[in-house]
């Protein structure tokens, strides 16, 4: 259906970038990890069409990838570009935040609906939680970063917060569109072998997945059975004292 790929995508983009940042080609990573999540979206769109939104706003995300991959060419050469100027980044950096925010939303909004369509309550309520942490961690970034005077205080404090919630808000996000994966299908695929794909890294990430959520299923039921067999016991002994 398509959320492999933007699973991929995601975690190109927001994981992989950042070793992507160390080596200076952090406009190769975006450039690949938007052009993955363009192709998922280009196929879930077919099944809900609320993606199309998300899927239009990886257009100038993928721009805003180009100006930063001729950023990275040009700094490995050592060229001095005139237009590379600290105003132009600040400014580059504000329009891939808003466009960002607007994507992760969009894109949560997409799951929501998809899940309602094929009635997984759980898939839906996880993809509004993740629009909240989104939501605050995002309002938080606007306040740590008000150019105002003597604001360095109200930065430092809120430093650890906000890359606190941007390390939930992706890893919930990762776990959200690989669950996807693993539970929403086109009709007619329900009874199909859990799919594999043609990177092992994903194959490796999606049984790790499985195998923990079939741990904890287990582990609730075990729990629900201890406490109906505790239950019945203590109306048994209700029973005989009567």
């Amino acid at each position: 259906m398509g959320f492999g790929y933007l699973f991929l995508g995601y975690l190109v983009t927001f994981v992989l970038r950042l070793t992507a940042e160390g080596l200076g080609v952090t406009g190769f990573a975006l450039l690949l990890g938007y052009s993955l999540m363009l192709a998922g979206l280009w196929q879930l769109t077919r099944f809900e069409k609320s993606f199309a939104v998300s899927k239009w706003l990886l257009i100038p995300l993928l721009v805003g990838a180009l100006y930063q991959t001729v950023k990275d060419i040009a700094a490995l050469c050592a060229a001095s570009v005139p237009f590379f100027t600290p105003v132009t980044d600040t400014v580059m950096t504000w329009i891939e935040f808003a466009l960002l925010l607007a994507f992760n939303v969009s894109m949560l909004i997409g799951v929501y609906r998809i899940a309602k369509q094929v009635e997984l309550p759980s898939t839906g309520n996880a993809a509004l939680r993740n629009i909240m942490f989104i939501g605050v961690g995002s309002v938080l970034y606007l306040i740590g970063n008000l150019p105002l005077p003597n604001f360095e205080l109200v930065r430092k404090y809120l430093s650890l917060p906000i890359m606190l919630l941007q390390i939930v808000w992706i890893v919930a996000n990762l776990l959200l569109l690989l669950s996807c994966t693993k539970n929403i299908c086109k009709a007619g695929d329900e009874e199909q072998p859990p799919k594999r794909y043609r990177w092992e890294l994903l194959n490796k990430i999606g049984d790790a997945y499985e195998d923990n959520r079939q741990r904890s299923v287990q582990r609730l039921t075990r729990e629900m059975e201890d406490k109906l067999r505790a239950k019945k016991e203590k109306n048994h002994r209700k029973k005989k004292k009567r």
